[in-house]
Parts: C-alpha cells; structure tokens; sequence
C-alpha cells in the first residue's frame, strides 16, 4: 500500500495546476459543509435550551386540556390552558390527582435533578404609552431564578430577576416598546381562573436581554405576587417542569408516571419534552439537513465535472497505466493509484478547510452571529446565535468527502483498469458495459475458488504422503 501512495503523491506533485483546481472546490464545498453545521448546532442547542428550560422541561407534567393540543402545535406551551376548579368536584380531584404527583417525585428523587411547579398566565401590560396583552406573566422562586439564569437561557442587561416583593423583569423589547426604564412603574390587568378581573402595580426591576419573539413576551415576577394577582390557591400551577440527572430517560419516566397519574383520574398528564413539541425539537435538524443536501448537490455537481477531468487525465496517462499492469500491477491496485490521488487531495483540502472554519468558528462562538429582531430571530432563537462544532460533524464531512472521492472516480478509473494491457500500451481505449464486465469478473473468480481449493488439498496430500 505504501508504494502506491507514494505513486499518487508523485502525480498530484507532477500536476500541481490540476491539483490545486480540484483542490479548491473540494475547499469550498468543505468549507461550506462544516460551516453551515456549526451554525446549525449552534441554532440546534439555542432553541432547545429556551423550549427545555423556559417551556416544558426535560419532562412536562400538564393538564389533560392542553395534553389535547395537538404535539405538532408551537404554540403549545404558551396558551393559557390549565386546571379548571368550575366545581367542588373538580377541586378535589385536582388536589388528589396533584398529591398523587407528590407522591410520585417523592419516591424517585434520586432521579430528578429539579422540579419547579410553574405558574405562568397572559394578562395585560399598561404603561402611559399602551396597552399590551402580550404580557406572559411568569411566576419565580429563588430556587427557579437561579436555575433560568445559570441556563443561560434569561441573561440580564440590568436589574435582576425578582423573587420578592412587587417587581417584574421585563425583555428589552418590551421596555423600548414601552419607554421603560428599571425603576419605573407599570399596572398588570389579569383574569383569574375563576373568571374575575385583577391588578396590581408592579416597578420594573430587570430588563433582559432579547431572545426569540415569543420568549420576549415573558414578565418575570415573584411567586407570591403572582399568585395574588391571578388568585391562584396554593399548590396548584399550570405546568410542572421536571429535569432528570439523565436526560436520555425521559420518555421512560414520563412514560411511567403518566401511567400513576391515570389509574384513578385522568385530570393530571405527563409528556417528555420531544414527544410533547417535535416541533422544537426536529425543526432545526430540518433545516440543517436541507443546508446538507444542497451541499451534496454542490458537490455532486462537482464530482461530475471532474470525472470527466479525470478521464481526460487518465487517457493522457494510459502508457503510464498499460506499464504498471505490464510489470504486475493488479487492476485494483492501479484502481487504487487513480483513487488515492482524488482522496489525498480531497483530504488535504478537507484539513485546510477544517482549520478556516475551526478558527471562524472559535471566534463567532464568542462573539455569536447577529441576525436582529426580525421573524429570523423566531427560527433561530433569539438576536444572536452561536455556533460550535462537534465531532461527528468532522467525521461525517470526511465520510461525504470519501464518497465524493469515490463517485468521481470509480467509472472513469474502472473503464481503464479493465482494458486490454495492450490496448492500454498502444492508448486505444475500447468501449465496455462496465457492469456486464464486472458481473463477468466476479462469477469468474467464483467459478476458480473451488478449482484453487482443490488443488491445495492435493498438493497437501502430496507433502504428507
């Protein structure tokens, strides 16, 4: 294998014009692959650090009203449907169905590292310059606080996130919308479960930073505040986030305690968090796979153009090829020459690539990549992404670049390879069915293996005897 490496690094060395062209668009087209990955995960981790840690959880425990929304749904997790206390009936079996779920994390702690029962309704923000009822509403405990901040999924601009008190945080959107500066007063309008009409005057103490449209809704307010506001009774909230010590178990612990919560009363329900949204969750895959296959159609179209480079190289070097064959060279092994060159070009190109887009990479995975307060930064997650790149992305680029280097040279390589050596000597190059000779060849070789086999057997019977 070595003498045939060092033969296709003297022919890249020997045409190193043909070599850099082929190079370079292997470059681009490497370039590109890794590039659109890393930004695709950096999207990826960004839309699901909001919808796992603000929304649902690892696993979300729900009301049976919005386990009737449908999973394809978005905006499943920000409509205000929850428990419903219309009856004394429906108020026990609501509190049975809500210690059973106490009961429940009770006895499997070890396996849950937070829970936070969560309250979080609509109501109406009034400023002196509107109103705005797209005002989310959304209940802390310290404990809650400090995990949303240590997510990195609410990141303040000034201020903080209340636990106490009559404050609220409020996005940097909201605040520009509504001339609002920390410190400055603001009235909440809320509708109670039980149909009643409340408010209460909240200071803005936070502004945070901008994320996804959606999230930018979001009024970070104490719990007890809240819980006044909306006349919520205690122990009751509108989703239950529940986050495991291992999040790959999440659909057998939702699986499990949907089943305890359902013996006796369906009013409480359990979801993992990539059943109940796929759409979060497989959107961004999506589209990084669209971004995927219009690189392989780049490349595609690049392996066809120098496939037919590479038969007009090959029918320049027939004599070089016919002598290889003539001094014993097998037709794999000079298979292997014409391979070997695309494949060490494409793999010098692929590191050259992987070093640019490594450093780029590094460099916008601090800074992030801006894209505004337009409908992008609904897809995206937020003003700014940032991308990463992982190991599998690397490897998967050099198993498409193995296939590239493949589909680029296997026809016109195999077409030579199966010439007459005196054909090739004399460059003639005659037209063949490429898979009627290879099915040929094959059977061939089957029809010799018994023939070979028998005839060691008698020549081991022979030094035996």
């Amino acid at each position: 294998m070595g003498i045939i490496l060092k033969i296709a690094v003297r022919n890249i060395r020997q045409n190193r014009k043909r070599s850099f062209l082929i190079g370079l668009t292997i470059f681009i087209s490497s370039f590109l692959l890794l590039l659109s990955d890393a930004a695709l995960n950096g999207i990826e981790k960004q839309v699901l650090r909001g919808y796992i840690t603000l929304q649902s959880g690892e696993v979300a425990v729900i009301w049976q009203g919005l386990k009737a929304v449908s999973p394809m749904d978005p905006g499943k997790f920000l409509y205000d449907i929850s428990f419903e206390v219309d009856t004394e009936e429906q108020d026990l079996e609501n509190r049975h169905a809500l210690a059973k779920l106490e009961e429940y994390l009770a006895g499997r702690k070890d396996e849950i590292k937070a829970y936070f029962p969560t309250l979080r309704r609509y109501g109406q923000l009034i400023s002196t310059q509107k109103i705005d009822a797209n005002l989310k509403a959304y209940a802390l405990t310290p404990e809650s606080r400090d995990f949303l901040l240590n997510s990195g999924a609410i990141q303040l601009v000034t201020g903080s996130l209340p636990v106490k008190g009559y404050q609220i945080c409020i996005s940097a959107a909201k605040a520009d919308e509504h001339q609002l500066a920390v410190g400055d007063w603001v009235t909440i309008e809320a509708t109670t479960p039980y149909g009643a009409k409340n408010a209460l005057d909240f200071q803005v103490g936070g502004i945070y930073a901008n994320a996804a449209g959606y999230e930018n809704w979001y009024g970070f307010m104490p719990e007890p505040a809240f819980r006044e506001l909306f006349d919520y009774d205690e122990g009751y909230f509108d989703i239950g986030r529940i986050y495991l010590q291992d999040r790959r178990k999440a659909r057998h612990f939702a699986r499990e305690l949907e089943a305890y919560l359902t013996v006796e009363t369906s009013v409480l329900r359990c979801e993992a968090y990539d059943e109940a949204s796929p759409f979060f969750t497989t959107n961004s895959r999506l589209i990084k796979a669209m971004f995927n296959v219009f690189i392989f159609f780049l490349l595609g179209m690049i392996a066809i153009g120098l496939r037919a480079t590479v038969r007009m190289n090959l029918f320049e070097r027939m004599r070089e090829f016919g002598t290889l064959r003539a001094v014993g060279y097998s037709r794999f092994q000079c298979f292997s020459i014409i391979f070997s060159e695309i494949f060490l070009l494409s793999l010098a190109a692929l590191g050259v690539a992987f070093v640019c887009a490594i450093v780029l990479v590094l460099f916008l995975g601090r800074s992030g990549v801006f894209v505004g307060s337009a409908m992008l930064n609904w897809v995206v997650g937020g003003e700014r992404f940032y991308p990463f790149m992982r190991f599998t992305d690397l490897l998967f680029t050099v198993c498409v670049i193995f296939l590239f280097s493949l589909l680029a040279t296997v026809n016109p390589a195999l077409h030579l390879c199966y010439q007459k050596i005196n054909d090739i000597l004399n460059r003639q190059q005659r037209r063949i069915v490429l898979p009627a000779v290879l099915w040929r060849n094959f059977w061939a070789r089957r029809s010799l293996e018994p023939h070979v086999s028998l005839g060691q057997e008698k020549e081991g019977k022979t030094e035996a005897q």
